[in-house]
């Protein structure tokens, strides 16, 4: 009576928990939580049931020793799914990625949809469904880009030979303000420089960082430094190397 007990009460607590995710709109995995309490239930269940047998005075060792044995076997057939399903739960507590976030994994780049017990499910960037172990996607290299605080801007270009002494300092100190001016890069890493000569022109490296995470902002914001970057070119009265 008491294992029904407490095997009903682990379940009113696991509705309670899902419930209170849903108000509170986390992006967890639903049936990851139901089937982890699910777990702890039967396993509660289990040792008051045996707690009970042994204090009717029945002998636990050749049962235990049985379901040792069984264990171990099942273990054994199921490695490959214990593998996932812890895997699964290391996702889940350590949350390096969840739900709605946008993460490169190994060589892959894709937006994160579900994370479930066995395996965690992506839309690549290409809008295919990526469905992947949690073993195998937990032995990757991750980077979570939807955490990021900044993105780098670092773009190489190139000047024609034609230009001048004066015109290229002039091109570098308007480059260098630019980036300096610029409401939404940072001073940490921000420099701009003549960085060498190739075979059809003066290479000049521009970068700093973009206070942002979101990735199409940093695009928008990328895309008005490179049109101020051609205006910057055209009014020294330079232009760019062809053939490069």
């Amino acid at each position: 009576m008491l294992a029904f007990i407490v095997f009903f009460v682990t379940q009113g607590i696991r509705e309670v928990i899902v419930v209170h995710l849903q108000q509170q709109h986390d992006k967890v995995d639903r049936k990851l939580i139901r089937t982890l309490v699910d777990v702890i239930s039967f396993i509660s269940s289990g040792a008051v049931v045996l707690f009970g047998i042994q204090r009717l005075g029945a002998n636990l060792f050749p049962l235990l020793a049985g379901l040792g044995v069984g264990g171990l076997a099942i273990a054994l057939g199921a490695q490959s799914t214990l593998e996932n399903v812890i895997a699964g739960l290391a996702l889940f507590f350590d949350k390096p990625v969840v739900a709605g976030e946008k993460c490169v994994f190994g060589e892959h780049e894709g937006i994160v949809q579900s994370i479930g017990l066995r395996s965690i499910r992506l839309e690549g960037l290409d809008g295919n469904l990526i469905s992947m172990p949690n073993s195998a996607f937990s032995q990757l290299q991750l980077t979570n880009k939807s955490r990021a605080e900044k993105i780098l801007f670092k773009h190489r270009i190139h000047l024609s030979y034609e230009t001048k002494s004066h015109q290229l300092k002039s091109a570098l100190d308007q480059f260098r303000k630019l980036l300096v001016d610029h409401e939404h890069t940072l001073e940490a890493g921000l420099h701009v420089r003549c960085v060498g000569y190739n075979e059809y022109s003066i290479v000049v490296e521009l970068q700093a960082y973009i206070d942002t995470g979101n990735r199409e902002e940093f695009l928008l914001i990328q895309e008005c430094l490179l049109l101020k970057v051609k205006s910057v070119v055209e009014e020294v009265g330079t232009k760019f190397a062809i053939g490069v």
